[in-house]
């Protein structure tokens, strides 16, 4: 049976936080939050080296990355309506938009240096087995559907 991840479409719905350590690959790194933390384990995509835990009583996560430094990241309802507001109010885009599994992803960084990872869930959300392996991907659904 697969289990799916929702998130509600508001501009910033919830913050996620990334973590690289390339030292480790992401099962080691997922146990130690899992099972020495208490954070469930929500998606593990191996293919990309990154595993998602949530935190408790919250729809926030933390991912876990090989491949990426550690950013606030944001997910926003547009990676790119996200980003000119950023613009607009004094920042700067500084990579992207970039296709991911799930949507697209913006780096932007504010006035005074800090980068923000701005991501959409425009392709919608990862559908995952029994034991947190992504096995696809799970079209967006209309609110109230």
């Amino acid at each position: 049976m697969s289990k799916t991840r929702h998130h509600a479409n508001s501009p910033v719905a919830s913050e996620d936080r990334r973590c690289h350590d390339p030292g480790t690959g992401p099962r080691r790194r997922a146990g130690f939050y899992r099972d020495r933390l208490g954070h469930e384990l929500r998606w593990r995509n191996d293919a990309i080296g990154q595993a998602g835990l949530g935190l408790p009583g919250s729809d926030s996560e933390i991912v876990l990355a090989t491949g990426q430094r550690y950013e606030p990241n944001w997910l926003v309802s547009s990676a790119g309506e996200a980003a000119e507001v950023i613009t607009a109010a004094g920042g700067r885009v500084v990579a992207g938009p970039e296709e991911i599994p799930v949507g697209k992803l913006v780096v932007a960084e504010d006035p005074f240096g800090n980068v923000l990872v701005l991501l959409d869930l425009s392709k919608g959300h990862y559908v995952t087995d029994d034991t947190g392996r992504v096995t696809g991907v799970a079209p967006q659904q209309a609110p109230g559907g």
